[in-house]
């Protein structure tokens, strides 16, 4: 049986939506971010895969005061 299509939520600081028939997320630093950080689902699949690498990177970059 195939899973019904249920999308996420919106909060104040993430949305779904779509792009061009493909799924979309939407991250905002607070409710009124005017520069929001949109990906789809490939680059979504890609982030999961290297969250790792992305973590040791922020910490890396924190730590060289990096902000």
């Amino acid at each position: 049986m195939k899973e019904k299509n249920i999308m996420p939520i919106d909060t104040e600081f993430v949305q779904y939506g779509e792009y061009k028939g493909s799924p979309t997320m939407t991250l905002k630093k607070s409710a009124e971010d005017k520069w929001p950080f949109s990906f789809g689902f490939k680059k979504a699949q890609l982030i999961v895969q290297h969250i790792e690498e992305i973590k040791h990177w922020v910490e890396t970059m924190e730590k060289m005061g990096v902000k």
